[in-house]
This record gives C-alpha cells, structure tokens and sequence, in this order.
C-alpha cells in the first residue's frame, strides 16, 4: 500500500521533541514501511537542524512550516488552513491519507482521488467537527468511548467510527529490576493543569501525610502556558494545598528517562477529570508497562484497558468527597504491598499488549479493507 500520514501544524514528531499524537505516528509509520509498505509522512518543521526532505527506517519524510499555537481558537484555525495548504501541495499519490489536521479530511478529498482514501485520526472527544468529514472514509477515535462521541455526534456516520488503541513504547515502558523507593512517592506525568484533578492529588498527599509523613508526591511534565498548561499561578496553589513533599519536575522528553522516573515512584496517581479531553489515557498505560501500581480516575476513556482491582485501583472523580475517595486508594496501594505488586504485574501484562507492531497491524487490517 501506498500510505501518507500528515500530523497537525503545532507539534513536530521525532527527532524533535513534541506532541504524544506526533510521536506514536512516528514509530507506527516505521512499522508499516518495516512491513512492505510505501510510507510517506508530513509533518510541521521544528527547527534549521533537520533536514526538509529525509528518509528515515524507509519513510519519505517532509517537514513543512513551524507553527505556533495561541490562545484563540479561530487563529490557530486559520493557521491550520494554511499549513493543510502548503501540505496538499507536497501529497504524493497514494492509496491510504491517514491525518489529525482539522482542515486536511475537508481539502484532501477535492484532489480527486490522488490523496487516496481518507483516514481520520480524531486524536480526542469530538468537537462539533465531524460534520465537516462527510468524504472520509474512516473516523477513527483511541477509545470506545470517543467512538461512541462520534456516532453520537454524526449518527448518519456511524459506520465510519471505529476504535484503535493509542500504541506506547512497549520496548521502553517495561518492567525492569529498579527497587521501589525507601521513601513512599507517589508519581503523576502529564500538563500540569486543572483538568488533570491535580488539586484531587495535591489534597488526596495532604491527607496521607497525615499518617505518612515521609510522603513525597512528584508532579512531572509542562506547566507553562506556551505548552497547553496552566502556568505557575497553578503550581502554587497546588503547593499550597498539598504542603511539604509535593515536587514539581519538568517535562522529560527522552523516553527512556520518562520510564525511569516513573519507576522512582512506589506508586502511579493519574486523577484526570477531563471528561473532554481525555481520548485514551497513554501516560497511565506507560506507568504500567513500567510495573508499577496505577491509582486512575473513572472517566470512560480508560475502559478499554483498566479491569478495576484487577490491573488498576480507580476512584469516582466526580463524588463529593473524591479527593478523600482518592487518597482511600492510594493509602491502599501504599500499606498493601501484596496488592500493589500484583496490581503491577496484571498492568504490566496489559501495557504489552499495546506496542506499536500490535497497533500498526489493526491500521493496516483496517486499510486493506477499505481497498
């Protein structure tokens, strides 16, 4: 198959550092052209050190532009409609377009069939703007419950909308011979922003350092303003509400320095309320690979793969009393370490079920079946 994959104007993929979406389509688009195929990928140029045309593991890559988002929905709009532009023009020819832009589902089918069949990477919870998709040929969402937005949203698309798991490095998010810590650390990677029920955490450490004294709670990933976070206005707060033993780390790009700190932690706390926002849940998927016990919210896009006291503890996020339903379930995984280690073993058993040949091969299954 001839495949092209164009990824979004604000974010670069690999080598660069930049968006989760980016990343996985990288090493997915290497297994299909590891597996036979004509790969050709598109993305946003992040710096003058990477080459504009390159071919990287038997993939034509074409960097294109360097954008960046802003506060206003209608200008990075704009911006998307100028870069799905310049982008039409670099399309080879091609049987399959798979993409996350918001304006390329819309332009790419008025090529006349040279994009190929269109392919809708719908990255999160539908916005209103699948009505513009009529013309694809799939609309493919992470989770079942994004799935079901779709149908929800364009009923007379439903059987376009289907489920593919988000992938995760499954050769670097796995369990190795790292001790837990002496001192009992709870870890949370991902934006440092409300949507996350951060403030659930920080309130949930302030109450199990009631009786844990040592606690240490590290809050790792973006917090500027600039990367989709909330600023340092909000880590404040959160430092005030949690009190002593709430760190804060920065974003760690490098992969295998992202495992290693969750594996610093004895447990794995990912609180997101983002009804919305969230599409699938990669960063608590990647705790497990990593072996540890994983405490997560109960929001519907981690269905797919948590089985409640199985291979994850959840709590209701949306309960009155959740940052003390929270710190029930995280006192759990701290006292029990019966619990924690099984816990940790089942999600680890889970998380390498998700590597990136296992989800390159349902595209492709799916691909072929629209040819």
């Amino acid at each position: 198959m001839r495949i092209t994959i164009v990824t979004g104007p604000f974010w670069s993929p690999p080598p660069a550092p930049g968006g989760a979406v980016e990343r996985r389509w990288f090493h997915v688009a290497e297994r299909f052209a590891a597996k036979g195929h004509d790969v050709t990928f598109l993305s946003r140029r992040h710096d003058k050190t990477l080459a504009s045309d390159e071919t990287i593991k038997g993939v034509q890559h074409h960097r294109r532009l360097s954008l960046k988002s802003g506060g206003s929905l209608k200008a990075n709009l704009v911006k998307d409609a100028v870069y799905t532009t310049r982008m039409l023009g670099t399309l080879p020819k091609a049987d399959i377009l798979v993409t996350n832009t918001f304006w390329m589902p819309v332009l790419a089918p008025r090529l006349r069939g040279k994009a190929g069949r269109v392919v809708v990477n719908v990255a999160r919870a539908p916005k209103g703007q699948m009505k513009l998709y009529k013309k694809a040929a799939l609309l493919v969402a992470p989770s079942t419950a994004v799935a079901q937005m779709i149908r929800d949203e364009v009923p007379d698309q439903a059987d376009k909308a289907i489920a593919v798991a988000n992938p995760i490095d499954t050769h670097v998010f796995r369990p190795d011979d790292t001790p837990e810590p002496e001192t009992p650390t709870i870890v949370y990677t991902g934006r440092v922003h409300p949507e996350k029920g951060l403030t659930l955490l920080a309130e949930a450490h302030r109450r199990l350092r009631q009786r844990l004294p040592n606690l240490v709670t590290k809050v790792i990933g973006a917090w500027t303003v600039e990367d989709g976070a909330a600023g340092d206005d909000f880590r404040r707060e959160l430092r005030s509400i949690g009190g002593d033993g709430v760190e804060f780390v920065d974003p760690i790009w490098d992969r295998q320095a992202l495992a290693a700190a969750i594996r610093s932690g004895t447990v794995y706390c990912y609180p997101s309320v983002a009804e919305k926002g969230e599409s699938f849940g990669c960063a608590p998927l990647e705790a497990m690979g990593c072996g540890r016990a994983v405490v997560m919210s109960g929001l519907a896009a981690f269905d797919d793969y948590v089985a409640v006291d199985e291979n994850a503890l959840r709590f209701d996020h949306k309960a009155d009393d959740a940052a003390s339903r929270l710190a029930d379930q995280l006192g759990r995984l701290l006292d029990d370490g019966t619990l924690r280690h099984r816990l940790a073993k089942a999600g680890a058993e889970t998380a390498s079920h998700y590597s990136f040949d296992a989800i390159a091969d349902q595209y492709l299954n799916h691909f072929e079946k629209l040819l």
